[in-house]
């Protein structure tokens, strides 16, 4: 099963690209055309429990769909570093409060545990306490370092592996996926940044500058090898786009459908019975 969309569905500039005029943020449109979208606004703030709802009752209208939704940034890069109790502690109302209701409702995909660059190994048992310890309702767990990759690391691997999660296949000026590549542990997990070199190493511009770029047909091509890598050892996949400025993430996810044989004529069909 491949679950493709989106890290995040409402952006105002996908107004007139993405969405038609007059409708950005609407997760049943997005729906017409993704199985999944990753949620980005958990990391940044709470949601409130009537806007899960909300996401809830448009998703069950879908023939199939599923909500990967990203830990909140107080936990994920700063509490388990310095306080891995209160770490577990919010990491818990945080799963009873968005994860529980989404696999409740049938809609459970992965939760994205992103850690910042300033995260060592000497802050690996802090890690291994908060992942083995919380109960995230059976979400996929993933992992994602901003630092390198965790297979670069034995110690972190371990943790990953005894809690159930695996790293995150990233594509990113910072992170090639020819350097490292996960897959056959039943689930992988895939997302696409782009390639903004420029934007992503710099220090003054904004954090969402980083992100604009649009993928070429050809570099979309030799990102599906390793998708496809991933579907011929049998696992459960999950692809995400993360370049979101300028509606260039549903544009590369629309392309990239079609390259890995999801996209066409019965598109919708294809792609909710892959």
């Amino acid at each position: 099963m491949i679950w493709l969309g989106c890290s995040g569905w409402a952006y105002t500039d996908w107004n007139g690209v993405f969405y038609p005029r007059g409708m950005s943020g609407s997760l049943s449109y997005y729906g017409k055309f993704f199985n999944s979208v990753e949620v980005n606004v958990t990391f940044y703030r709470p949601v409130a429990a009537d806007a899960i709802a909300h996401w809830i009752n448009a998703a069950m209208k879908m023939p199939r769909f599923r909500f990967s939704v990203k830990a909140p940034r107080i936990i994920t890069h700063d509490l388990v570093m310095r306080d891995v109790k209160s770490a577990v502690e919010e990491m818990e109302k945080f799963s009873e409060s968005t994860l529980r209701p989404l696999s409740e409702a049938h809609l459970s995909g992965a939760l994205l545990v992103q850690l910042p660059p300033s995260f060592r190994e000497s802050h690996a048992g802090n890690l291994d306490m908060l992942v083995s310890s919380v109960d995230i309702h059976g979400f996929r767990g993933v992992l994602e370092l901003r630092n390198g990759s965790p297979t670069e690391s034995p110690v972190v691997m371990k943790i990953v592996r005894n809690a159930g999660y695996v790293p995150a296949n990233i594509d990113s000026p910072a992170s090639k996926l020819d350097n490292f590549m996960d897959y056959g542990h039943g689930f992988s997990y895939f997302r696409f940044h782009g390639r903004n070199a420029a934007s992503w190493f710099s220090t003054d511009q904004g954090p969402s500058a980083r992100y604009v770029y649009r993928y070429s047909l050809d570099e979309l091509r030799d990102l599906s090898r390793y998708v496809k890598k991933s579907v011929e050892a049998g696992d459960e996949v999950f692809v995400y786009f993360n370049n979101h400025p300028a509606g260039n993430a549903p544009k590369n996810a629309r392309d990239f459908a079609g390259i890995i044989g999801l996209e066409t004529a019965g598109y919708q069909t294809r792609l909710f019975d892959a």
